[in-house]
């Protein structure tokens, strides 16, 4: 059965049992008679749309938790598919599986081609060259990120405080517009950080490279190319480990390597969101959160 027929399937189900649950009630209580009051007529039918809703989702999870069975990746395999733990939670992806994805392969397809212009082995192999070695958006993130936010350069800047900035003697109204936007995007997801996760400064000193932000997406991206036929599943597992080796070096835990990840995102596009945030926050809540699995795993794989 295809993921669509299997969602409908599924929905109608609950749908059924739902539906059949309300009607034991207004059996039992005779609410839909001439002495039910509307707010309990509405309070069933509210009741039945959320048994309906709580279903799909326990089914959901039962229907996941068969897929991780029948497709399980070893401790090591999980943590090369940890690094890429933001873009897998933005898409439902679980970390449990190689296979199974949220999408169909026509989804996956159209998110390669739409999002990255990958459309076959050639495109994928040269993407994920470019993020595994860095320079996608590394560069320009680095550069914004030391050499004007953490060496404590006022935003926003002019023209000319930016022209007199290492290595941006040259830079014009476009890149200034850039920096900018990046340096508020920042200012953004700070202020949030400090607020929600208790990001301190000196946490921030001690990131020195934003090179998470190419590593998670290489992660992402081999795993989706995989799965859309376009590389092997060995050839994934091999970019996945370079990207989870380099992130190894300038990162020391699954805190920093996330933070560096989200401010390199938020540099790089020039806009975060508090979704972004919530994120982050369910990532590093690995008690009960969405993927409460970093205590068990460990950041520099050895163990």
């Amino acid at each position: 059965m295809g993921r669509k027929a299997k969602a409908l399937f599924v929905a109608a189900i609950a749908a059924v049992i739902s539906i059949a649950i309300g009607a034991a009630i207004i059996m039992l209580t005779g609410i839909w008679g001439a002495e039910g009051s509307m707010i309990a007529r509405i309070g069933v039918l509210v009741l039945m749309i959320v048994i309906w809703f709580v279903l799909i989702w326990l089914f959901g999870r039962i229907d996941h938790n068969s897929d991780a069975k029948k497709d399980p990746v070893t401790p090591e395999q999980q943590r090369y598919l940890a690094f890429a733990a933001p873009m897998f939670m933005r898409n439902a992806d679980t970390l449990h599986t190689f296979d199974f994805l949220s999408g169909t392969k026509k989804q996956i397809i159209k998110v390669l081609r739409d999002w990255w212009g990958i459309e076959d082995e050639q495109s994928t192999i040269e993407t994920l060259e470019l993020l595994t070695v860095g320079g996608n958006h590394t560069d320009f993130a680095d550069s914004v990120f030391i050499d004007i936010i953490k060496a404590g350069h006022s935003t926003p800047l002019s023209l000319d405080a930016l022209n007199d900035i290492d290595g941006f003697e040259d830079a014009d109204e476009s890149i200034l517009e850039e920096i900018n936007a990046a340096a508020d995007s920042y200012d953004f997801l700070k202020k949030q950080l400090v607020r929600s996760i208790k990001l301190t400064e000196e946490e921030l000193l001690e990131i020195s490279t934003l090179a998470a932000w190419d590593y998670g997406r290489a992660g992402f991206i081999a795993r989706y190319s995989a799965n859309a036929g376009y590389i092997s599943r060995d050839t994934a597992w091999e970019y996945m480990k370079i990207a989870a080796d380099n992130a190894a070096v300038p990162y020391s835990s699954w805190r920093q390597y996330f933070i560096a990840y989200y401010i390199g995102r938020a540099i790089a596009y020039g806009e975060t969101g508090e979704e972004h945030v919530d994120d982050l926050k369910d990532i590093l809540r690995t008690k009960g959160g969405k993927y409460d699995i970093f205590d068990n795993i460990s950041f520099k794989g050895d163990k």
